[in-house]
């Protein structure tokens, strides 16, 4: 091309830029609707059933706007309902900034599906509220069923629901879109849809039918639910950056005193969260990239005392594949452990090959993550971080079982039951950082196995506070971490290991991850005087006495002696070393005097523990032995 062609072209080039850029709003409509219907009034008539549209009949209702979509051609779609209602509709409140339409009719006069590439946009009303949906739908207190999305590719966008008597949205198709809406709240966010904090919704807010895939709920709101905040039933569905459980500002209101939610059952004062979320289908997607981790907190029912607190996620046996990533349970938006009052992550019904990754579990009622089932294997859980400050629940109702950071029910086949967590064998602590060594769980041999290691408080409580390091064990399956921070004296590591294969331990498949490990601290060393004093006459020997808070593993203490006595003249020579078997808490040195005939003063044996890196100085890391002479 030579030059002047050249130019040409990319004039023209730039032309066409510069028109689609400056007229790009106009041109992305056009080529995402064929239709835009748009909604002009709060009112609503069941009468019109299903026949007026905003063609023939004005005002332009959502009623009529649902209907006329129905009529439409596929020649017609996709068609987008939006809105344009004025301030001076009856129905505005100009303190929130909102419009509500009241549904008029009962369950018998339901409003028509949204059959196929039709989108409800209430982000498109202007003005309103920045914080929240402007289009509020109200079912009436139950007597009216909610949207139903059939025939594919519809979209619900920026509307709030509440108030309805099963689902807020049905959906029996695939590819739909619920986005940004709010399910179960109160027109302001900061109540129930009741008006109150007590009063749940009998129903549910997003249930996807079985058979119905590839749907995406991102960036709702849902709290107060009897039945579910949503349930996927379909594969390849995605539920992604929501909160449910709370206001909508993300906060859970506490009784003053309390830090988090209390769980107290029979009050009837305490915030009801309602229910959380179920997966039944394989494939689906519950978070994932940080931008779509959900919030579950706050979640409760004033249920009877011989009820369980449902969990925020369950998951059936039938969610193959299913992946929960990155997901706060427990903890809202605002970094507050708010707890919810069930378990956090149910896997009782036995699914198999189901990844739990990177989420943060914390103050559950109940189990964090429960395992319960004939089976269950494939079951991938790494770099998760649970906490919980009083000791886990023991056995509920007829469960044999008691509850724990991670809880094995009783029907959990011996293969994972007793595949063992990797092992540490010393913990080196340093200037630059940790070293921490390791090798198979007792009686596995886990060769290049996925070894992941967990800081711990310390404190009696089983949890994986945050996630240190991971690494490949060798084919002998031993292994090494380093991370280049020192270990608080008061904390401890825990460990995970998950098989590569399903051939490394009998009866696991690929990707199968053990439960936590016991704690191992670093050892806090003492030395005591047990017998404080050595006498020449008859050769009694005076005895140091070591002490290690923890006796997880082997372990050598190094120490200096000093004092008035003379080693090899006045008393045998210590060694300047004790060394402790695993399982062994404390070790004795002898002082052992030799008997003389020099007329000499008493005289003193002093040891000090000399500081290393594979263990910490308790308060006592010196003492003496006196040695009494006889002449």
């Amino acid at each position: 091309m030579n030059r002047k062609y050249f130019l040409v072209f990319a004039m023209a080039l730039l032309a066409c830029f510069l028109i689609s850029s400056s007229t790009g709003v106009v041109r992305q409509a056009q080529a995402a609707y064929v239709t835009e219907i748009t909604v002009d009034s709060t009112e609503d008539w069941y009468a019109d059933g299903n026949s007026k549209t905003c063609i023939s009949d004005t005002p332009c209702t959502l009623r009529r706007a649902i209907n006329q979509a129905y009529q439409l051609t596929a020649g017609e779609r996709p068609v987008l309902i939006k809105f344009a209602i004025p301030t001076s509709d009856a129905n505005y409140d100009s303190t929130l900034g909102t419009w509500k339409i009241t549904l008029t009719g009962t369950t018998s006069n339901p409003l028509r599906d949204l059959n196929g590439q039709v989108t409800i946009d209430g982000t498109t009303q202007i003005p309103g509220r920045t914080n929240g949906p402007k289009i509020i739908i109200d079912g009436q207190k139950a007597k009216n069923y909610g949207l139903v999305l059939r025939y594919n590719s519809n979209v619900v966008k920026g509307v709030a629901m509440q108030n309805f008597k099963t689902q807020h949205i049905s959906i029996s198709s695939s590819s739909n879109t619920v986005q940004s809406c709010w399910f179960g709240l109160s027109d302001n966010g900061q109540t129930l849809s009741s008006g109150d904090e007590v009063t749940y919704e009998g129903g549910s807010g997003v249930v996807v039918a079985a058979g119905c895939n590839n749907n995406t709920i991102r960036g709702s709101k849902f709290a107060g639910f009897w039945g579910t905040a949503c349930s996927l039933n379909g594969t390849g569905n995605v539920f992604a950056a929501n909160r449910i459980g709370m206001r909508a500002d993300g906060t859970v209101p506490l009784p003053s005193s309390f830090t988090k939610h209390p769980c107290i059952r029979g009050t009837g004062e305490l915030w009801v969260g309602g229910v959380g979320m179920t997966v039944a289908g394989p494939n689906n997607r519950v978070g994932g990239v940080v931008a779509d981790r959900n919030y579950f907190a706050g979640l409760f029912l004033d249920l009877s005392p011989t009820s369980t607190q449902s969990p925020a996620i369950k998951v059936f046996n039938d969610a193959r594949g299913t992946i929960i990533k990155n997901n706060y349970i427990g903890v809202t938006p605002g970094n507050k452990n708010m707890g919810v009052c069930g378990r956090g992550i149910d896997l009782g019904s036995a699914p198999d090959d189901v990844q739990v990754l990177n989420n943060t579990i914390s103050e559950t009622g109940l189990s964090a993550i429960l395992m319960n089932g004939p089976g269950i294997d494939g079951v991938t859980i790494q770099q998760n971080v649970i906490k919980r400050q009083e000791q886990w629940p023991g056995k509920q109702g007829d469960n044999g079982f008691p509850e724990g950071a991670i809880a094995y029910g009783d029907k959990v086949d011996d293969a994972l039951r007793y595949f063992k967590p990797a092992a540490i064998t010393s913990i080196s602590v340093g200037a630059s950082g940790t070293t921490v060594k390791g090798a198979s769980g007792a009686g596995d041999t886990c060769e290049n196995c996925t070894v992941e290691v967990f800081l711990d408080d310390g404190d009696a409580v089983k949890e994986c506070t945050k996630f240190m390091k991971r690494v490949t064990a060798g084919s002998d399956g031993k292994w090494t971490a380093f991370f280049p921070t020192p270990l608080p004296a008061s904390q401890g590591l825990r460990t995970m290991s998950t098989v590569p294969d399903g051939f490394t331990i009998t009866g696991l498949k690929k990707g199968t991850t053990s439960n936590i490990s016991g704690l191992y601290k670093v050892p806090k060393v003492s030395v005591t005087a047990s017998t404080p004093k050595a006498y020449e006459a008859g050769a009694k020997a005076g005895v140091f006495k070591f002490t290690r808070d923890v006796s997880w593993g082997p372990l050598t203490v190094y120490y200096t002696v000093l004092g008035s006595a003379k080693a090899g003249i006045d008393y045998y020579a210590l060694s300047g070393k004790v060394s402790f078997p695993a399982g062994v808490a404390s070790k004795t040195v002898q002082v052992k005097p030799k008997n003389d005939t020099t007329n000499e003063n008493n005289e003193t044996v002093k040891v000090t523990i000399t500081d290393k890196p594979t263990y910490n100085l308790g308060s006592r890391y010196s003492a003496i032995v006196t040695i009494i002479d006889n002449d």
